[in-house]
């Protein structure tokens, strides 16, 4: 939980005392932050101080790859330990002028990245650069501040059917995406169209990504994603700036996996309102992007499915009477749940049935 008194840039005339953006128990640190624990239908009341604190300016230039002033871009300051990339209260970016100089007004005490970008978000194209710097203000003016951008990566490649796949996968339907790990809100990738012949190019990538597909039909499933040589299906790959990578692969199959089962109540009669979260034994592929993990309601008949899961010797499953959004991604939930799990192993292009007992919240 966190507060902010405002959230607009406000000039300053002198005045530099402001309050910071405050963390539950009163801390301005996302890291330093305490959770605030709720059971399904519990309420809780909290209180916490705002931080008053001596705010700064940031001023500088950014400069593009060929070393000319960057203008019509803009930078974007973020908290250094927020994993959202979620902007600085107050000033939290402007314009850059035509001479490619910005200023920041009203900046807390903390430590932060700055990001300069152009050609980003809709506008985001072959010539899109953007750049980083690492920025400590503890209450004084930062002058002088210097950003150079540079182009992202490129990325080249097809998408082919894998070994034992007879069939030509549905190509001009199918979407290239590359999501941020961790998520940065700054990021506007355009996912890139899958051409007739398999081919696909994605541009404007920095930083650690994962690769996904997007438009996959039920009769099909991603086997692997190769990018110079090595398997990133489920790693997320460092891009780095005008890094050119050529023949990455995408390889379908038909071989699809599936997992279906039924519920029951304790008494013994059948549910019809669960859902179902199938996640591997391994924590480390708890992660939000992960492909491991997946839940899914039943049908009106109380039966329920999932398709697409990797092959994987050591899931668990298990049905639980209530999930709010996103609770299957949750660590904390997965490792308080998975005692109730039921263990079950799935193979390539294999069919599961698991038949569960109601895991009541």
């Amino acid at each position: 939980v966190s507060a902010l008194l405002r959230a607009l840039p406000v000039d300053d005339q002198g005045d530099t005392t402001r309050y910071a953006p405050t963390y539950y128990p009163g801390t301005g640190s996302v890291t330093e932050a305490q959770a605030v624990s709720l059971d399904v239908g519990a309420e809780a009341s909290i209180s916490f101080s705002l931080m008053p604190v001596v705010t700064a300016r940031i001023t500088g230039s950014v400069l593009g790859s060929t070393g000319l002033p960057l203008s019509n871009a803009r930078v974007i300051l973020t908290a250094a330990d927020s994993p959202g990339a979620r902007p600085a209260a107050f000033g939290a970016g402007g314009r850059v002028l035509a001479d490619g100089t910005f200023s920041i007004a009203n900046v807390a005490p903390g430590s932060y990245r700055l990001i300069a970008l152009s050609g980003a978000g809709r506008n985001a194209g072959p010539d899109a650069e953007r750049g980083f710097a690492p920025l400590t203000v503890a209450g004084e003016d930062l002058t002088g501040v210097m950003v150079i951008t540079s182009r992202g990566a490129t990325v080249t490649g097809t998408v082919r059917s894998g070994w034992g796949t007879t069939a030509e996968p549905p190509t001009g339907a199918l979407r290239v995406t590359a999501q941020p790990v961790p998520f940065d809100s700054t990021m506007r990738i355009r996912p890139a169209r899958v051409n007739t012949d398999g081919t696909f190019a994605l541009a404007d990538l920095f930083g650690p990504n994962m690769l996904r597909v997007n438009g996959l039909t039920s009769e099909w499933m991603v086997e692997a994603i190769l990018v110079g040589g090595s398997n990133i299906t489920d790693t997320p790959f460092d891009f780095r700036p005008n890094q050119a990578i050529e023949n990455a692969e995408i390889v379908l199959t038909d071989r699809v996996t599936d997992v279906s089962g039924t519920v029951t109540e304790r008494d013994g009669a059948p549910s019809a309102d669960f859902t179902l979260v199938v996640f591997p034994e391994d924590d480390t592929k708890w992660t939000p992007l992960s492909r491991f993990v997946r839940s899914a309601r039943p049908d009106q008949q109380g039966l329920v499915k999932i398709v697409g899961l990797p092959p994987n010797d050591r899931y668990m499953a298990v049905a639980v009477d209530y999930l709010e959004e996103g609770g299957a991604s949750d660590p904390a939930f997965l490792e308080g749940i998975k005692r109730h799990a039921t263990r079950f192993r799935l193979e390539a292009g294999a069919s599961a049935t698991i038949d569960l007992t109601l895991v009541e919240r």
